[in-house]
């Protein structure tokens, strides 16, 4: 018997507006539902549409689910998705990350 994959699903998207401080830790999750009958999809992860690349500084865990920045930098501001795909398909999700630095003001909604 021949399995068909499904479609990957987000259990949630990405939370936007990321807002944190400067020099501080962020973690961006790709909550994935997994499927029994469904490949192992494949998950990368991209910053104002370029591909991030797993280094000391940026930390890719739970195979590919979540992305680490550590030690946050002003340049790292931006707009991050995760892409996930699988033979049935691609999904994405994308969240604004904005770092705050010494001075800097967040106008709140009421």
């Amino acid at each position: 018997m021949m399995w068909l994959s499904a479609l990957p699903q987000l259990r949630r998207p990405l939370h936007s507006p990321v807002i944190a401080s400067a020099q501080s830790d962020v973690v961006l999750n790709c909550d994935l539902i997994q499927h029994e009958a469904s490949s192992l999809p494949t998950i990368e992860w991209f910053k104002n549409a370029d591909v991030v690349v797993t280094s000391d500084y940026f930390l890719v865990e739970e195979s590919g689910q979540r992305l680490r920045i550590l030690g946050l930098l002003p340049s790292d501001a931006g707009l991050y998705q995760c892409v996930v795909s699988n033979e049935a398909g691609t999904i994405h999700s994308a969240a604004i990350l904005t770092v705050l630095t010494t001075g800097s003001l967040v106008a709140l909604s009421p």
